[in-house]
């Protein structure tokens, strides 16, 4: 059971936390509308292809981060040298 709670962080779709030189794909239908959270990813590549509440990127370095439509707030935050496409109603950081 220790094993599983370790690895579990990997299996949640709407967190993506602590990931190196990975590529992650998100399809249309997979994050239903939730909250998405991208923290401490580095030179990786993100491509959330589907409606979300609202997105929190934080700690980021070197990443290509696709957002699909954004119902409200996109937060950046202490990101370096990322390239960011997003469709939101909001923008903050």
């Amino acid at each position: 059971f220790s094993a599983f709670k370790e690895g579990y962080a990997s299996l949640n779709p709407y967190m993506i936390t602590d990931r190196t030189r990975e590529v992650f794909f998100r399809k249309p239908g997979s994050l239903r509308g939730k909250e998405v959270y991208l923290e401490k990813l580095e030179q990786c590549e993100v491509y959330a292809c589907d409606n979300v509440a609202q997105v929190f990127v934080d700690f980021c370095k070197g990443c290509a981060i696709l957002l699909g439509p954004c119902e409200s707030s996109v937060f950046v935050r202490d990101c370096e040298d990322c390239v960011f496409w997003l469709a939101a109603q909001q923008l903050r950081t």
